[in-house]
């Protein structure tokens, strides 16, 4: 089930558990959520991915320990509590710099990962078209999915 959400007030009322909206500097909603999150959108972004130091290898490499690096998914997707911030349980921000199609499969993903199937997806007016044409051709995928779709965009900050 599909349903819009086209009056601001609305975007921010219950409803959805787990809310999405495209990780990219050029989304208003990304923007206004991440302010409303204190930032911790942008923070999750440019936090260095933890590495063990070159005498720590030597030490694991000499002694055959079972250690080995973790493995990076190169992944920009970010999810953030925000039980105390909004009415929802949390906010998901995924990589939209690799095109819909794969975003909407990280969203169908992630939600499986999640066992959610309440999502409100923040995505604003300006390429609603593509976006729902985007969904129309992926909907087998969703389709054990509540999704509600923002088409309005956000106050200003």
């Amino acid at each position: 089930m599909i349903k819009e959400i086209n009056y601001l007030s609305a975007s921010y009322a219950p409803g959805a558990d787990l809310w999405v909206v495209p990780a990219s500097a050029n989304s208003n909603w990304f923007k206004k959520l991440n302010w409303y999150c204190s930032s911790q959108l942008s923070i999750w972004n440019y936090k260095e991915k933890p590495t063990y130091s070159e005498p720590l290898k030597s030490i694991i490499s000499k002694e055959s320990l079972p250690f080995k690096e973790m493995e990076n998914d190169n992944s920009k997707d970010i999810l953030v509590d925000t039980k105390n911030i909004f009415p929802n349980k949390a906010v998901l921000a995924i990589d939209v710099s690799k095109g819909l199609k794969s975003w909407l499969s990280q969203l169908s993903q992630k939600s499986k990962q999640l066992d959610t199937h309440q999502v409100r997806i923040f995505w604003g007016q300006s390429q609603i078209d593509d976006f729902l044409n985007g969904m129309n051709e992926f909907k087998d995928h969703l389709i054990d999915m509540n999704i509600e779709i923002v088409t309005c965009e956000p106050d200003k900050l």
